[in-house]
C-alpha cells in the first residue's frame, strides 16, 4: 500500500491488482479482479477475506487517501513536547531535518501489530479448562445439562469450529523439552479417602 501511496500515479485499482497478484492462490482470499469462481459477485474494487469469524468484504474506495493519514511534522513536534507522558509516548520526537516521508497509518498499524505479536510469542500461557460432571462431587455421575451449559459458556464449541475451519495456531514443542511436570492423581492422603459411586 505504501508503494501505491508514494507513487504519483498510484490508484486503488493498482493496489487491488497488486494484492490480487500476491494472494490470488490463497484459499482465504477473493478479489473482484481475480479469475476465481464467485469473484464476479463482488462489487467493483472490492476484495474478500475469509476470517475465522466469517467472510469479510473490504472496499478499496478512498483506501489510499485514508492511509495517507500522516501528521504534519510540526504537529508531531508539538505533541512530542507535551507535559503528558502518555501523549509523549504516542508521539515520539522526530528529526525535523529529515526529508524521509513519514509512515502511513497502515504502516504504523502493521508495526504495532508486529510488536504485539512479538510480545505475545514470548509468553507461554498455560490453562486447563475443567468441566464439572455433576453437582454431587461424585465419580461416575454425569449430568448432561450441566456439562452442556459449561461447554457452551466456556466457548469450547466455538473454539472447535474455528480450529476445524483451519484457523488454529499451534506452537511446535519438542517432546523431550522437560518444561512441564507430569500430573499426578491425588492419593488418599491429600484429599481424604476416595469415594466410589453407589
Amino acid at each position: 500500500m505504501d508503494e501505491e501511496i508514494s507513487l504519483a500515479t498510484g490508484t486503488e485499482a493498482g493496489f487491488l491488482e497488486k494484492v490480487t497478484k500476491v494472494f490470488e492462490g490463497h484459499g482465504h482470499f477473493q478479489s473482484a479482479v481475480s479469475g476465481k469462481k464467485g469473484a464476479s459477485k463482488l462489487p467493483t474494487g472490492a476484495f474478500m477475506l475469509k476470517h475465522y469469524a466469517g467472510e469479510v468484504l473490504y472496499s478499496t474506495d478512498n483506501l489510499l487517501d485514508k492511509n495517507r493519514d500522516q501528521l504534519y511534522k510540526l504537529h508531531q513536534e508539538v505533541m512530542s513536547t507535551s507535559k503528558s507522558k502518555a501523549v509523549r509516548i504516542m508521539f515520539p520526537p522526530i528529526d525535523s531535518r529529515s526529508t524521509k516521508r513519514p509512515p502511513s497509518a497502515g504502516t504504523q498499524f502493521k508495526k504495532q501489530v508486529n510488536e504485539l505479536m512479538e510480545s505475545l510469542m514470548q509468553c507461554e500461557p498455560h490453562y486447563i479448562r475443567t468441566i464439572k460432571s455433576n453437582d454431587k462431587k461424585m465419580g461416575g455421575v454425569f449430568q448432561e445439562d450441566l456439562v452442556r451449559h459449561q461447554v457452551k459458556y466456556l466457548g469450547l464449541l466455538e473454539n472447535i469450529r474455528v480450529r476445524r475451519a483451519g484457523f488454529c495456531y499451534r506452537t511446535l514443542r519438542s517432546s523431550s523439552s522437560g518444561t512441564r511436570s507430569s500430573a499426578r492423581r491425588p492419593g488418599p492422603t491429600s484429599r481424604g479417602p476416595r469415594r466410589t459411586a453407589a
